[in-house]
């Protein structure tokens, strides 16, 4: 699964203040604020997994469509959505003849 760097760094202080609440000793409210805030994230991770994914889909099909000797997709290019399509970042090969 990959995490957008926003949705990660919000994990990761989530994990930081669960791990500084442990040292200092959980209190109820404490325990309950954290689990609210981790079930948030759940929540978060799940429609990021799904957004992932279609952004995966529309990768893939870029790179069906035009992916060959001179034009590569990476795996992890960059998407940009429309309402119409999207845009996708791609390699193009200039030969140094050219």
């Amino acid at each position: 699964m990959r995490l957008s760097k926003q949705l990660g760094q919000k994990l990761f202080e989530a994990y930081q203040e669960l791990f500084q609440a442990v040292e200092n000793g959980i209190g109820t409210d404490t325990f309950f604020q954290l689990r609210e805030r981790f079930r948030a994230l759940q929540t978060e991770i799940h429609e990021n997994e799904e957004q992932q994914e279609a952004l995966h889909s529309i990768r893939q099909k870029a790179q069906e469509t035009f992916t060959d000797e001179d034009i590569e997709v990476d795996d992890d290019a960059v998407v940009s959505e429309s309402e119409e399509g999207a845009f996708v970042e791609a390699w193009v090969w200039i030969p140094d003849n050219d």
